[in-house]
């Protein structure tokens, strides 16, 4: 159990750092701005391999990772039970690139929109071989937030039983933003 006042409840990087982190368990960071276990700024590199994240929770956005102008890859890895006070159960990327391969985002929350993840703002985020399931947004995209000229690849992944309020139960995209499945 780790705390931020700020991004990062676990790990802050930023200033173009490289992180590597590997079968590893994260489990009740919180942030009290964004990030509940990992924040990543400024041209930095994560790589989240084979490593459990639960329950983590930010109060704005990213209730497990929140992105800026960076570059996440996920492989392997498991989100369960993660809230973000705004947006993105899981992660919430801007201006980044997010690689998703043979994860697993159940039981994740957000207040406002992506109950697993929220993308925006000329993001690209590709998706293989996934599980996104018992996701939920109070807003849009119960699984899924695609807004601001961001781009998605969703290929061979599974959205089942994921829960919006509003709009798109499992994938909401607006503001000129592509999703290919």
């Amino acid at each position: 159990h780790n705390h931020a006042r700020h991004s990062g409840g676990a790990i802050y990087t930023d200033d173009s750092s490289s992180t590597n982190i590997l079968r590893t368990t994260f489990l009740n960071n919180t942030a009290e701005t964004d990030g509940g276990a990992i924040g990543v700024l400024d041209s930095s590199v994560i790589i989240l391999e084979g490593s459990n994240f639960l329950n983590n929770t930010a109060n704005d956005f990213g209730g497990v990772v929140y992105a800026q102008n960076s570059s996440i890859t996920m492989s392997d890895a498991v989100f369960e039970y993660s809230i973000s006070g705004r947006s993105g159960g899981v992660l919430s990327a801007k201006n980044s690139s997010i690689n998703i391969s043979c994860p697993s985002f159940t039981n994740n929350n957000a207040s406002r929109k992506g109950g697993a993840l929220t993308v925006y703002t000329n993001s690209h985020l590709m998706i293989l071989n996934s599980t996104l399931m018992h996701n939920a947004a109070n807003d849009s995209g119960g699984a899924l937030y695609l807004a601001e000229t961001s781009k998605s690849t969703i290929d061979n992944s599974r959205f089942h039983y994921n829960i919006a309020k509003e709009s798109g139960g499992a994938m909401f995209a607006t503001i000129k933003s592509v999703i290919n499945i």
